[in-house]
């Protein structure tokens, strides 16, 4: 609001009957009321208007305000004049010395206009005037500041000399929250504006954050069942691994139980043959018995080796699917698991150290312990001891007792190449591989960590250093053991 019109309505105020000045200042906040619930800065005009005649008792006024090129003015409230008359009012110019709002305007003076038809302007309205008792005019300018005015308010009566001082005073104060409303609606129209705008641009990037969200919803979702088929298809490399290990460790069985077999059928050929011929001897029959025997048995020794690989892939393969968890002998399991990596680990002179107490059972996750085991040895096998001949690897395992909680810390070295600070950092992290060009998907060690954390519900630390080799700690809770505690 402009402090000088202010000023100016609050002179005028004082200088009003009590009565009035409660009018006035009811006014005043009804005008303001309505601009701040948005109503039109033109509807509360006429309503001050309206207000303002029927206080002052005699005066029909006219608003007027300049138009876009500021060099006429054209009436914007005039509740209580005759359309037809108001229409000659039209493009007031206020530049024009015979024109007294003009000059209102121009000078920011109060202007008086007896008779009205004087003015070149109202010539023509003679007869309009005359119906609507208008004989005379006083113009009050609108300013906002010393400099800047904005419209001024004709105020038509019969006789301009017969209007009191107190009417005068009240018709300035009209000017002066008119100039006030009209300040004020400007700025409540240009803040509504801004705040349409900001509201517009909210909403647009709400709508942009909206897209991005899905967008980035269906991107996570894509990259996590991408994510899970790397992990099913790393589960299916593991098992394509033991069962060629199981292929590889069965013919040796297989090969010695078909050679006993084979013996003992030409034995039996031997013997019938010399039956049939009658000259089976004693010592012959006593020979063949034992060679029966004695291939039974190898036969006998090596089915029973086929059959307890074929139970330990069986097993191994359930353990590689399920999310159960089972009592596990642990030296056993790493044996199990040791024996269908044999072929991998047999390519070259790698050898594996095993250092865990003969009875230590513990129920856990067998799915989680080989499947992080199998991922450790291979990244031994592929990156650790790459372009190496020979390599050792060590499994060692214990229980920690401690503030009442069984925890198993089962720790896995090598003496492989080892790792830099930045790999280091880097190797939990899904698709992260320095192998990519032979085949890699660098889910590996994301797998053995979400496992170890999720899974299993411990933990899992690396330490490495390059040329000297790589250790990772595993620690997890163990809920039951047997024949250990």
């Amino acid at each position: 609001m402009s402090k000088i019109a202010l000023v100016q309505h609050n002179a005028h105020i004082e200088k009003l009957s009590a009565q009035r000045q409660l009018s006035v200042q009811k006014l005043r906040a009804d005008a303001f009321e309505k601009l701040v619930n948005g109503i039109q800065t033109n509807d509360i005009i006429d309503s001050i208007v309206t207000q303002i005649e029927a206080i002052t008792d005699g005066p029909k006024l006219v608003v007027f305000t300049p138009d876009n090129t500021t060099l006429h003015l054209s009436p914007i409230s005039y509740p209580s004049l005759p359309t037809a008359f108001v229409d000659g009012l039209k493009n007031y110019p206020i530049i024009d010395s015979r024109d007294q709002c003009g000059i209102a305007y121009f000078t920011g003076n109060v202007e008086r206009l007896e008779p009205v038809f004087s003015q070149p302007l109202h010539a023509s309205l003679r007869v309009l005037a005359n119906h609507a008792a208008i004989y005379s005019c006083i113009s009050f300018p609108m300013q906002q500041s010393d400099d800047d005015c904005i419209g001024a308010i004709d105020a038509y009566v019969e006789d301009v000399n017969s209007l009191s001082h107190e009417q005068i005073h009240l018709l300035s104060c009209a000017a002066d929250l008119i100039s006030i409303v009209i300040e004020r609606g400007k700025s409540f129209t240009n803040q509504r504006k801004v705040e349409r705008l900001l509201r517009e641009k909210v909403d647009e990037q709400q709508r942009e954050i909206v897209t991005t969200h899905a967008m980035l919803h269906k991107a996570l979702s894509q990259r996590d069942a991408v994510r899970k088929q790397l992990v099913e298809m790393e589960k299916s490399a593991a098992v394509g691994t033991m069962l060629s290990s199981i292929t590889h460790e069965m013919n040796t069985p297989i090969g010695v139980s078909l050679t006993a077999v084979t013996h003992l059928q030409r034995l039996r050929k031997e013997s019938l043959t010399a039956f049939n011929n009658n000259n089976l001897k004693r010592s012959q029959l006593n020979r063949f018995y034992q060679d029966c025997e004695e291939a039974c048995t190898i036969t006998e020794r090596n089915l029973a080796r086929a059959s307890s690989i074929v139970s330990t892939f069986k097993q191994l393969n359930s353990d590689q699917y399920s999310e159960e968890t089972r009592s596990i002998h642990l030296t056993s399991y790493i044996c199990e698991l040791l024996l269908s990596l044999k072929p991998t680990l047999k390519q070259a002179k790698y050898k594996v150290c095993i250092d865990i107490d003969a009875d230590l059972h513990i129920d856990s996750y067998p799915s989680a312990l080989g499947q992080i085991l199998v991922n450790l040895i291979m990244n031994s096998v592929k990156h650790g001891f790459e372009n190496r001949e020979q390599g050792n690897i060590f499994i060692a395992a214990k229980l920690d007792r401690k503030d009442k909680r069984n925890e198993l810390i089962l720790q896995y070295a090598d003496n492989g190449k080892g790792m830099d600070e930045a790999t280091q950092n880097s190797i939990y992290r899904p698709f992260f591989t320095q192998a990519r060009h032979k085949g890699g998907t660098g889910l590996g060690m994301h797998i053995c960590y979400n496992l170890a954390v999720n899974m299993l519900q411990g933990s899992i630390q690396c330490e490495s250093e390059e040329g000297v080799g790589t250790r990772f700690t595993l620690r997890f809770p163990v809920m039951r053991n047997l024949g250990f505690l």
